[in-house]
């Protein structure tokens, strides 16, 4: 028995354990990933229905995949075989006004698709499907990252009919194209409305999933998903220290809890066997953002040496310890890159606790230093407005790094404020706020494309660009700005955009190096880790680095077949 919370509609849902139930076990999609960490490959993209990779033309534009042929679906679709209008079907579903918008802005790139949404055209003009096992996908501009985007649960395919009339939750008729199927679904009866539907007995929505076997399916087709266990029922709802408890009273095998560290009681982590500990990167970043435009963030020496002068040390020990975090030392998640920045930090200090020398040295070029003793002496530095969001352990963290840049003679002022607010305020770039302490941030797939495009594109300015890297002198003369000029980055995005796999990789690693470096606009402080239990019956398990969660595909529960 495993802990999530899913409700089943692969175009609504966008939280990681439902992703991890389509993933692991009810759907298959274009392309998706093996449910290991990234150290075993696990954020290596691989094909799934796809027969290959795909061809991508010579400008980048037009993608052609070709689908395995053969494939059915679960029952009761068991003789309807997976075909490429069956995904240009689901992606016609993520458009519907119903569905989630942050799929659509995933898709948008698609031509047409942005003109299906609104309703001006009937279909996606973008997509093509010349023959049952071929998708043809133009694009507006290119975007080397598509073959991730169609890892998510919102590109898998919808046999015909599955969801029609099922525009407010198709999650009770979902079709399982993966290793398994929610019990019950093969008497589901697709012709009658939906209110004359019997209750399947395998999912109750907000309470009970029990996934079995897809007789469909076959493993020579499927090089991703070893699908160990026979039988998976999941208990949806209820906090973490409830199931950890039902865990301990031998009902519950694993739980899928996505929320920040630490996941699972610390006392509970402490006194089992280490055998019984899961751990991974939870692929987010907590970080200080400073406003480019803001004396005396606007000197990058500055920057550099708040960045050299903070103990992350302390920062480690406030969020949990190493068992929920550790010490960023540049910008990027490591597993967007594959790891290629996993041992790279250009401000690395002995035992993460700052180098006050370093910094000073730092702050000496500083033209807000007149006297280049490595203290500003600047008026900009006394007082300067930090906020924070209001909940533990962030205020300790920004006392901690208040007290660390009083070396460098940065003076804070740290307000707390609610975390919507907050977000809200430092959004806006004609507020002029110089500093806000402990954003976080994550990815929905394995691509850096989708963590530096919206945290540093021109494009995100007035949303998640909270720096403002990129703004023109004229974007900054409207707002209010003594400053003239701050660093961009667009040209750059551009060149990593139009590159596929391992160059492109390779091209967004090169950007991380130059944001930490040469642009400079945080202060990276933790890497935050997943923790979790599993029960004494558990003989093997595997970390999912897609989901941040147990790969549910990979556990072996003994006493089980």
């Amino acid at each position: 028995m495993a802990r999530a919370r899913p409700a089943l509609d692969p175009q609504v849902d966008y939280w990681f354990d439902s992703w991890e139930v389509f993933r692991c076990c009810l759907l298959r999609t274009l392309m998706s990933h093996r449910g290991v960490p990234t150290s075993e490959g696990g954020a290596e993209l691989m094909p799934d229905l796809a027969a290959g990779d795909p061809d991508v033309s010579p400008d980048g534009l037009t993608w052609t995949f070709r689908l395995k042929e053969g494939l059915p679906y679960a029952p009761p679709f068991q003789d309807t075989e997976i075909v490429s209008t069956d995904i240009v079907r689901a992606l016609e579903r993520s458009a519907l006004p119903r569905a989630l918008r942050g799929y659509t802005s995933y898709y948008s790139v698609i031509d047409g698709f942005d003109e299906f949404a609104s309703g001006k055209s009937e279909s996606i003009s973008g997509l093509g499907a010349p023959d049952p096992h071929t998708l043809v996908v133009q694009l507006r501009e290119p975007v080397g990252d598509l073959g991730y985007r169609f890892t998510l649960p919102a590109s898998a395919p919808i046999p015909p009919g599955a969801a029609d009339g099922h525009e407010d939750g198709y999650g009770r008729y979902l079709v399982a194209s993966g290793p398994y199927m929610v019990e019950g679904s093969e008497q589901l009866d697709f012709s009658p409305p939906p209110d004359e539907q019997e209750p399947l007995s395998g999912y109750t929505p907000g309470m009970a999933l029990t996934l079995v076997r897809n007789p469909s399916w076959d493993p020579a087709t499927d090089d991703l998903r070893p699908a160990n266990p026979n039988r998976i029922e999941l208990t949806l709802g209820g906090s973490a220290p409830d199931a950890y408890r039902e865990m301990e009273a031998g009902r519950t095998d694993v739980v899928l809890n996505g929320g920040p560290p630490p996941q699972a009681p610390l006392d509970l982590v402490a006194r089992v066997s280490p055998s019984r500990i899961m751990q991974g990167s939870r692929d987010f970043v907590r970080y200080v953002t400073l406003n480019l435009a803001v004396p005396p963030f606007d000197d990058v020496h500055v920057r550099r040496a708040l960045n050299l002068a903070v103990n992350k040390s302390a920062l480690q020990e406030a969020f949990g310890g190493p068992i929920a975090a550790e010490p960023a030392g540049h910008v990027v998640i490591d597993s967007l890159t594959n790891d290629l920045l996993s041992s790279y930090d250009p401000y690395a200090s002995p035992d993460h606790e700052g180098d006050r020398a370093a910094a000073r040295r730092e702050m000496a070029a500083s033209a807000y230093d007149t006297n280049a003793d490595g203290r500003c002496d600047d008026p900009s530095c006394r007082g300067v407005e930090a906020l924070a969001p209001n909940f533990a352990p962030i205020p300790a963290i920004a006392r901690s790094i208040r007290d660390d840049l009083v070396a460098i003679g940065i003076d804070l002022d740290v307000q707390l404020m609610g975390g919507v607010r907050l977000f809200s305020v430092i959004g806006d770039p004609r507020r002029h706020i110089p500093m806000a302490i402990g954003a976080a941030w994550g990815k929905d797939y394995l691509s850096a494309s989708n963590f530096i495009l919206p945290l540093f594109s021109k494009a995100s300015i007035g949303g998640s660009n909270f720096s403002l890297v990129g703004a023109s002198s004229l974007d900054l003369r409207r707002w209010g700005y003594e400053i003239t000029s701050v660093p961009g980055i667009d040209d750059r995005i551009a060149r990593c955009q139009a590159l596929i796999g391992s160059t492109q990789i390779k091209c967004w690693a090169d950007i991380d190096v130059y944001l930490t470096e040469v642009v400079v606009p945080w202060i990276p402080l933790l890497f935050e880790k997943w923790v979790g239990v599993v029960s004494d019956r558990v003989t093997r398990a595997s970390f999912d680095q897609l989901t941040s969660l147990p790969a549910l595909d990979r556990i072996a529960v003994q006493g089980s077949s």
